[in-house]
């Protein structure tokens, strides 16, 4: 039988010294990280999200949409949630001539950025 297309939110939390998954909502009050859980592929995936509640129930919403749009024949692509440091250094440049500062400024920030590595 296949699993259900559904994702759903746990919390790591440590429980008389062991470290346990358990369902978000039975652990509201104690410390621990957000998992967003699926099954994929036959295989149980849990992603560990951080300790924000709301940026679980996002990511678990977004799975949810992943998971939907397979079962319905789309094909989804896997998109990296980080930026790379040279597309934002592009575009904090591209921000800074928006603002129409001066050509002078704007070559005193490129130089210090490419200081970055």
């Amino acid at each position: 039988m296949p699993h259900k297309r559904k994702a759903w939110i746990q919390k790591r939390v440590k429980i008389d010294g062991k470290w346990c998954s358990r369902p978000a909502e039975q652990v509201k009050n104690v410390t621990g990280i957000y998992v967003v859980s699926y099954w994929e592929n036959g295989r149980l995936v849990r992603r560990p999200v951080g300790t924000d509640l709301r940026r679980a129930e996002h990511e678990r919403n977004r799975q949810n949409i992943i998971l939907n749009a397979r079962a319905a024949g789309i094909t989804t692509v896997a998109t990296d949630a980080r930026h790379s440091l040279s597309g934002a250094i592009t575009d904090y440049i591209a921000h800074l001539r928006r603002r129409d500062l001066t050509e002078k400024s704007i070559a005193a920030s490129e130089n210090l950025l490419a200081l970055l590595p």
